[in-house]
């Protein structure tokens, strides 16, 4: 029970404070311009969701990328890239990542990180107005 107390809750607080200081610093996102869209707000979140599911761990689904992101008008994608925000990158484990060592990417971060550039490239044939 000393151990608990003396050793290990002064390390569970200075954890706890270094992580809420790197929230309170967390890289913000330049909000894009949803005027026009025709997406609600849940429907954002739940495509914005879809493709940090479609990134996240080892394995990229392209497929449902592209199938995401093929139609959209320029507003529905800002606003889809606005609910996103920003999350913390794994570079070696193309994952969720610690706020501590890795990148805090938003989606277009993301996506350079997850596509090759050939995929990028399909990508804006595909639908070459999010690129503008």
């Amino acid at each position: 029970m000393k151990f608990l107390k003396n050793t290990l809750l002064p390390i569970l607080i200075l954890l706890t404070a270094v992580i809420t200081i790197l929230k309170f610093f967390k890289k913000p996102i330049n909000k894009l311009s949803e005027i026009g869209s025709t997406i609600s707000t849940d429907e954002a979140n739940f495509i914005a969701q879809s493709l940090y599911n479609a990134m996240y761990n080892f394995g990229t689904d392209e497929a449902k990328i592209f199938d995401l992101l093929s139609n959209l008008t320029k507003p529905n994608f800002n606003k889809i890239y606005n609910s996103f925000g920003t999350k913390y990158y794994n570079e070696e484990t193309g994952s969720y990542g610690n706020p501590l060592l890795d990148d805090n990417l938003d989606l277009w971060g993301w996506l350079n990180s997850e596509l090759t550039g050939d995929e990028i490239k399909e990508l804006m044939l595909l639908n070459p107005v999010i690129f503008t």
